[in-house]
């Protein structure tokens, strides 16, 4: 037997990529890899590759996890019924551009 597929609203998918968007950040503003952010977190380098691109949803465990990630790396994300929250230290958008030439928002 096969698992039931778990329908996500258009709410929980733009909650997921947005996580990834942040975490792509981090990682390129502290200049790890993702091997280097899975080892941070005790996480497979997979797990950071899925979880940037948006493929995979994360258990809450995982969650606060990465929570207190951002919040160690000065950006506050809260989501809830109006939406989603960012907010992102100066030093972290001073980096971002300094070392990538990136902006807040992330250039697409």
């Amino acid at each position: 037997m096969g698992r039931s597929k778990i329908t996500e609203t258009d709410e929980q998918i733009s909650q997921r990529k947005t996580i990834g968007i942040l975490l792509r950040m981090i990682r390129a503003a502290m200049g790890w890899s993702m091997r280097d952010l899975a080892h941070y977190l005790g996480w497979s380098h997979t797990v950071i590759a899925k979880l940037e691109i948006g493929t995979i949803r994360i258990n809450p465990a995982k969650m606060e996890e990465l929570m207190a990630l951002f919040d160690t790396c000065g950006v506050k994300y809260k989501a809830d019924e109006k939406g989603i929250h960012v907010t992102i230290s100066p030093e972290i958008i001073q980096e971002l551009h300094k070392t990538h030439g990136l902006t807040w928002p992330l250039d697409q």
